[in-house]
């Protein structure tokens, strides 16, 4: 356990905490959105017909979810500063910069709930996701590459629950599950693996962490 100041450790708890807030409140999100009982049935056809408290609702997480996410993305800077300052600021900023994208991306996601012109829509979105491949990538070699070869705040073995690694093979695990977990998981996907990072990183720190040589 590293001996981190009670401040570093006061912001190491509270951006963590932060984080976690965020992703329930976007997986919150998720559901109103287009959570159904049959798994088969496409978000768009759900989207369009849920009530419109639940449309309504499921859009106005996206900023709140936005403001936490960018305040847990802090938590990247302070675990990843043994490993030099600088690789600490581009990780965070690119991190940082991923974690705004779920907030744009979940409230522009509204528009499938309005029956407008879904090819125009989707289009759009398929954009978006475009931009983001940019620092998701940088935040991922930054973050695995401090981990595995610099001292952090971190076990190298966090490695192993990158979100983004989870990304790459979300379509197969979740062709695999049944039934409710399938609407649940599969609807919730991208912010239940961010809830499942921010909750590890903080236990992982929320002492210190251990400062690897």
């Amino acid at each position: 356990m590293t001996r981190e100041s009670p401040s570093t450790l006061r912001q190491l708890r509270f951006t963590g905490i932060a984080g976690v807030l965020g992703a329930c409140v976007m997986v919150a999100g998720d559901m109103l959105y287009y959570y159904h009982i049959d798994p088969a049935q496409s978000r768009d056809v759900t989207m369009r017909a849920v009530p419109d408290w639940r449309w309504l609702a499921g859009g106005a997480t996206a900023p709140i979810a936005a403001w936490l996410y960018s305040l847990g993305s802090w938590q990247m800077f302070l675990t990843l500063q043994p490993a030099g300052k600088w690789l600490a600021r581009c990780a965070f900023v690119s991190f940082a910069a991923v974690m705004v994208f779920y907030g744009v991306f979940h409230a522009a996601y509204a528009a499938l709930g309005t029956g407008g012109n879904m090819p125009r829509v989707h289009a759009y979105l398929e954009l978006l996701l475009q931009i983001v491949y940019v620092p998701a990538a940088i935040w991922t070699a930054l973050f695995i590459f401090a981990v595995l070869f610099r001292p952090t705040l971190y076990p190298r073995w966090i490695v192993l629950i990158t979100p983004t690694l989870f990304y790459l093979i979300e379509n197969m695990l979740v062709a695999r599950l049944p039934g409710f977990s399938r609407a649940f998981i599969g609807g919730g996907f991208a912010n239940l693996i961010l809830l499942l990072f921010f909750t590890v990183s903080t236990v992982l720190v929320w002492n210190g962490g251990r400062r690897r040589s």
